[in-house]
């Protein structure tokens, strides 16, 4: 049996932030663009306890919590920090596909073979927050999707195990909305009908999990029952090309919506070049209209650019070439190519002390007892 390991760095902008100016602990933080219609990158715990979530308006998350700190993005900052711990984590694991800049999937099974694997992956998470200063919650199972809903179960520094014997008493109980890959607008549909925890899915209560998800239930069902992949297969994830996309509730040819639409797609699009140190000089747009029939064009700027606005400008371009006043369309994408690499810079600084403290607050005690073998090491 395989044993894959998820690690998520919990609120990981946030936690950079911190690095910066630790007045930001403990009190509720998030990060946001306070430019237009901003929208929240990530929040701290705190915040979340006010209702702060990530993609939530930074007007809404103000009038949830009126004494939310908010901080301006530092995506440069943000991947030097991942860059680091992703090549601490390759130099000590060969068979690992990085996701994101704060997630990736891990194949210990060889590495694990004879060892107490609770307290190795104690000692892994320790070694993280001693060389980073970054809290990471980790998940181990036997599939990769189990792995990810293990990581998922306890935050922040959480460190979950789940196996055959206890996956039905772990997994079952769990909202339905915290199904990996059961999107926001499909949870609220299942939980309407009667399906509100992974137990009522797999069981199909009222034969209604089936019918709201069709196809995707077999998948699904087979995910939660423990049948589903155990591959991990190994990136180096360094982005060729970055996009995203949006489909519309209800097809629209209305030129403000989809301007709006293809604005929120352009932030999501530079914050990602921003993340992984990249400008781009080829913008594409893709529409797809009514009849699902799917159109692209692009275009090469004059220099490379990782600004929202630039990138943002050049598809408005693209789209009023290619509109239609008598087409209704039913996505809208934007992405870019033809990437180059750019720098970034941090600075970084923590003594043993702030770790034993921190460990001290959220683990148990015997990681305070290894923070202190660090300190008298030290000594």
């Amino acid at each position: 049996m395989k044993r894959i390991v998820h690690i998520d760095f919990n609120y990981f902008f946030v936690q950079v932030e911190e690095l910066f100016d630790k007045s930001l602990r403990n009190v509720p933080c998030a990060v946001g663009s306070t430019l237009g219609r901003g929208i929240i990158s990530t929040s701290n715990y705190l915040a979340r306890s006010f209702g702060v979530r990530s993609g939530m308006a930074v007007s809404m998350a103000l009038k949830a919590c009126p004494q939310l700190k908010l901080v301006h993005e530092h995506y440069r900052e943000y991947s030097k920090i991942s860059n680091k711990i992703f090549k601490f984590l390759r130099s000590k694991f060969n068979i690992l596909n990085q996701v994101s800049c704060d997630e990736c999937f891990i194949d210990m099974t060889e590495y694990l073979k004879g060892q107490n694997e609770y307290d190795t992956l104690r000692d892994l998470q320790f070694d993280i927050y001693n060389k980073f200063q970054i809290k990471v919650s980790i998940g181990l199972s036997y599939t990769t999707f189990l792995a990810k809903m293990a990581s998922d179960y306890k935050k922040p520094l959480g460190l979950t195990i789940i196996t055959p014997e206890n996956r039905e008493e772990i997994l079952y109980p769990i909202k339905i909305k915290d199904f990996y890959g059961i999107g926001k607008k499909t949870a609220p549909i299942l939980e309407k009908n009667g399906i509100e925890t992974i137990g009522d899915l797999v069981n199909n209560k009222f034969n209604m999990a089936s019918s709201i998800l069709k196809n995707q239930y077999s998948y699904c069902l087979e995910c939660a029952l423990g049948h589903s992949s155990d591959i991990v297969e190994v990136t180096d994830f360094d982005p060729k090309s970055c996009s995203a996309m949006t489909t519309f509730d209800t097809d629209t040819n209305d030129y403000e919506e989809i301007k709006n639409a293809l604005t929120d797609l352009t932030r999501k699009v530079s914050k990602e070049l921003q993340q992984y140190h990249k400008k781009a000089k080829t913008i594409v747009l893709t529409l797809r209209d009514s009849t699902f029939t799917t159109k692209s064009r692009r275009t090469t700027l004059s220099k490379y650019t990782d600004e929202t606005e630039t990138i943002l400008n050049a598809g408005l371009k693209i789209f009023t070439m290619m509109k239609s006043d008598e087409t209704a369309y039913r996505l809208v994408g934007i992405g870019v190519d033809n990437l180059i690499e750019t720098e970034g810079k941090i600075t970084e600084n923590v003594t043993t002390d702030d770790i034993i403290n921190i460990f001290n607050k959220e683990l148990n005690s015997d990681l305070l007892f290894k923070a202190n073998e660090v300190k008298k090491t030290e000594e």
